[in-house]
């Protein structure tokens, strides 16, 4: 394997790993969601939105 070819190679697999602990970030968070929408914690996004602005003086 020449010097090309190895560091394409680490690039692609830390591109990989990225993409890879993105998703496991992404998939934690809908878990919890779905605790958080299950014991009734959870807000519709664009009344806190709303909400927020208001807080802050955006309306």
């Amino acid at each position: 394997m020449d010097i090309e070819n190895r560091n394409c190679s680490q690039v692609e697999g830390r591109a990989r790993h990225s993409q890879v602990q993105a998703k496991e970030r992404l998939m934690m968070r809908i878990c919890v969601a779905e605790r958080e929408r299950a014991a009734g914690a959870s807000r519709d996004a664009f009344e806190a939105l709303t909400e927020l602005e208001a807080r802050l003086g955006l309306a």
